[in-house]
């Protein structure tokens, strides 16, 4: 049915008069805006530091200087070494578009709409590509938390998402981001919330320091993967190790001259289980389902689908399982994620999803983690695919064999304490993604009026005079949505503030 929505003259934007432009969440969205304070983002920016887009086609060589893209922003956020190569000499062609730390990156084409905040570490220098606009907020005239929240939340993104134009190739054109208007609530609340995105921020870092610290222990002990040629026309195989599948590359020869001499375990005999889960019913008020969406991280990304719970309880996940897609229509995305579950409320993987439980009595689950992220790691899972759609299988992966270190008494010791740094990192992860939740849920009640600019400036005096009962009543009243009985956004509000007061002081 359509839905008519009438609009006079002075209603009318000059350059846009197509039907979407006008949809009525955009007009309802621009009336609750009339009423703050607004600038538009150009106002906002450092006056030296223009708006502006970078490199048109990136190269991918270069080890000091990186280019930012959507693709590789991480919720709110994205970090420089997590950014692709690009060479010195691109780099300084399309200088004008390097960021620095705390820059605001928003997507213009691609993944339109899409903002985060730049980290920039180790000397890394970066440009951003021609799909992101880099803006550099001055400090003195907005708080650059509080944008960040405001364009993450449904209202920022939807005032983003109108400003979309073009059919066959569509983005923000960086005339019309450049107008974009943006409320400004006193300086007290914008604090309050970029407060928050700046605490995840900060445990966000802590948890890829503490994944990189752990993957680099377990560098030290994997064998270098170098391979002789680049291609074998060749191989002779044995016939016993022949399986049912009569493909070459479920018998990649690199591998094998790999593992020749190093003493080596399939995963069969280093996990409990390998297994697929199953499919169930969908259930609003059942239990947690890790999906491949929800296992393309370092980490389960949360909220899961919720199913209905099944009566036998040996599917579910247990604390240190792994977890990978194991199908996809792009056969390269299989392996490409390996997700370490750090535990939490119980749940059940879907049948797109493969657990590998590592017995941690012979071996710690994160060299296992660690082992499989690695160029031969990935080779091994590539070459176990079956199927025209894309597929592995759970007795294949279980022959996947992984090479062992040979270690001393103490350093073994040191080897099987070191899971507990990425149950740590997880529990980091997850806290940074409930408080990006939190600053982009309380954005939204702010201006839909459901919360006063007056209770976040007490709170935030209140929490500079280390009062917290305020921030605890705010943070008490989110909801993991508007449906009537709704579970709390925070299921525990003293939990999150004890890691807050644990993390602090300690460096990310």
């Amino acid at each position: 049915m359509a839905i008519l929505t009438r609009i006079g003259l002075s209603g009318l934007t000059a350059n846009r008069l197509d039907p979407t432009y006008y949809r009525p969440e955009h007009l309802r969205d621009a009336q609750l805006r009339a009423g703050w304070t607004q600038a538009i983002l150009d106002e906002l920016r450092c006056p030296s530091v223009p708006i502006v887009y970078g490199v048109l086609k990136p190269d991918d060589r270069g080890g000091k200087f990186r280019v930012a893209k959507a693709e590789r922003f991480e919720g709110m956020f994205v970090s420089a070494e997590d950014c692709d190569p690009v060479s010195e000499e691109m780099f300084h062609e399309f200088g004008r578009a390097e960021a620095i730390e705390g820059d605001l990156l928003i997507a213009i084409g691609g993944y339109v709409g899409r903002p985060a905040m730049l980290r920039v570490e180790n000397g890394l220098r970066v440009v951003v590509n021609r799909h992101l606009a880099r803006v550099r907020i001055d400090q003195d005239r907005a708080d650059l938390g509080w944008v960040l929240a405001y364009f993450s939340s449904a209202h920022g993104e939807r005032q983003l998402t109108r400003e979309i134009t073009g059919s066959v190739q569509a983005g923000i054109n960086l005339c019309d981001l450049r107008l974009v208007d943006i409320p400004l609530p006193s300086d007290e609340a914008q604090r309050y919330i970029g407060d928050k995105v700046r605490q995840a921020e900060w445990l966000r870092e802590r948890a890829r320091r503490l994944v990189g610290n752990v993957k680099e222990h377990h560098a030290r002990l994997i064998p270098e993967f170098r391979p002789t040629r680049e291609r074998w026309n060749t191989f002779r195989l044995g016939s016993s190790a022949i399986d049912d599948v009569l493909v070459p590359h479920f018998y990649p020869p690199a591998v094998t001259e790999y593992l020749t001499g190093r003493h080596s375990k399939s995963i069969g005999q280093l996990c409990q289980t390998v297994y697929s889960g199953e499919t169930y019913d969908a259930d609003m008020n059942g239990v947690d389902q890790a999906t491949s969406r929800s296992c393309s991280g370092r980490f389960l990304r949360r909220p899961c689908n919720r199913v209905c719970p099944p009566s036998r309880t040996d599917l579910d996940l247990q604390q240190h399982d792994l977890l990978l897609t194991n199908a996809a229509h792009d056969k390269g995305y299989i392996g490409k994620d390996i997700t370490y579950y750090h535990g939490g409320p119980r749940n059940i993987p879907s049948a797109k999803v493969m657990v590998l439980r590592p017995n941690r009595t012979i071996v710690p689950a994160s060299y296992v983690f660690a082992y499989l992220q690695t160029p031969v790691g990935y080779l091994q899972i590539q070459s176990a695919i079956r199927g025209i759609s894309a597929g592995i299988r759970a007795e294949d992966v279980a022959s996947i064999r992984i090479p062992l270190p040979t270690l001393t008494e103490e350093e073994h010791r040191e080897w099987m304490a070191i899971d507990e740094k990425m149950v740590e990192a997880g529990v980091a992860e997850e806290t940074a993604n409930l408080l990006c939740a939190v600053s982009t849920q309380i954005v939204e009640r702010l201006i839909e009026g459901r919360f006063s600019e007056a209770d976040l400036i007490g709170a935030q005096k209140a929490l500079d005079a280390g009062d917290r009962s305020a921030d605890r009543e705010i943070l008490k009243a989110l909801r993991q949505s508007d449906a009537p009985g709704a579970k709390p956004l925070i299921a525990d509000v003293d939990g999150l503030y004890a890691l807050l007061d644990d993390s602090e002081g300690q460096d990310p």
